[in-house]
């Protein structure tokens, strides 16, 4: 017959001299607990890795291999099988280990949605529109080509004279168009997706250099009449 834990300790014990006494006052084990060993009470042990651990430190002092004194708790005493609780106690007071993994999930999810919380605010905003080339509503040019220049809102819709052109990442749009003679009425309109609508309107006045030069000569030869 195998012999039990409490009969291989008690011959440690007597082989060394021992008795229980001076192996509660000489290990450091708590009393109750050597006292729960020796007398196969394992309901009143610890979690496992504490008894783990006595066992460590008896199998030290009384000269004996860990693993042939392990292994008869093991086979003479039922090992409390309770789940979490044969973990180690956690301390509530230490700092949790963060999920990478969670929080990179999270930071990306938080990102996503200030990028589109940004590009709503742009779309939803009023529109700006500006013609850069005019410092008046009216404008008298000599040539029969003019560079319209004009400043919006990057994803802004442009249109000169109801036909779209194309906006740049800064905002910035230009066409050049073709002008009769005498008053051409300009219109400029831009426009977001969502948001709301913005129409200038410019006056621009083809005076070509050939008609200026003759209207001088009729006012010459009139002044020169009345002389």
């Amino acid at each position: 017959m195998e012999k039990s834990l409490q009969d291989l300790l008690g011959e440690k014990l007597s082989e060394k001299g021992l008795d229980l006494a001076r192996l509660k006052s000489q290990t450091g084990i708590s009393p109750r607990f050597l006292d729960a060993i020796f007398s196969g009470d394992h309901k009143n042990l610890p979690a496992l890795p504490y008894v783990r651990g006595y066992v460590v430190t008896l199998a030290k002092f009384l000269g004996v291999e860990f693993e042939e004194l392990w292994g008869v708790y093991k086979d003479t005493l039922e090992l409390r099988q309770s789940g979490v609780l044969d973990e180690l106690p956690r301390n509530r007071f230490a700092i949790k280990t963060i999920n990478i993994k969670s929080l990179s999930i999270f930071s990306l999810v938080l990102l996503i949605i200030l990028y589109f919380s940004v590009q709503a605010f742009n779309h939803f905003k009023s529109v700006e529109l500006a013609l850069i080339n005019f410092s008046d509503n009216s404008l008298t040019i000599s040539t029969s080509t003019f560079l319209v220049l004009g400043k919006t809102n990057p994803e802004a819709k442009v249109l000169i004279d109801n036909e779209e052109v194309l906006v740049d990442e800064d905002g910035g749009f230009s066409k050049k168009i073709e002008l009769n003679s005498g008053i051409n009425m300009l219109k400029v309109s831009a426009k977001k997706l969502f948001g709301s609508e913005k129409v200038l309107e410019r006056e621009i006045i083809y005076e070509p250099i050939s008609d200026i030069v003759e209207e001088e000569s009729i006012n010459d030869d009139k002044i020169n009449t009345n002389q």
